[in-house]
């Protein structure tokens, strides 16, 4: 998302729809899902999908005034997946 209009790419990949979800989760279903999305957007080279999810994680932990949540995703992407 740009300037607060989503891309062609984004709305191919559904980040609209995913961004309405992520406004349903509770907060450990929010850390969850960043560590999901960061740790798929890691394995993967060139911008995709998984990328344009945890930007959408992120902005919902910004819009909830709580970034502990985005962060405590990455690091269980990190510690799960034996990138630390």
């Amino acid at each position: 998302m740009i300037n607060g209009k989503y891309s062609p790419n984004e709305i191919v990949w559904g980040i609209p729809e995913y961004e309405k979800g992520l406004a349903n989760m509770s907060d450990e279903q929010i850390s969850s899902a960043a560590s999901d999305a960061i740790y798929l957007a890691a394995r993967n080279s060139t911008h995709n999908k998984y990328d344009a999810q945890a930007s959408a994680c992120y902005r919902e932990c910004e819009r909830r005034g709580n970034m502990n949540l985005y962060q405590s995703g990455y690091k269980e992407a990190a510690r799960t997946h034996g990138f630390t």
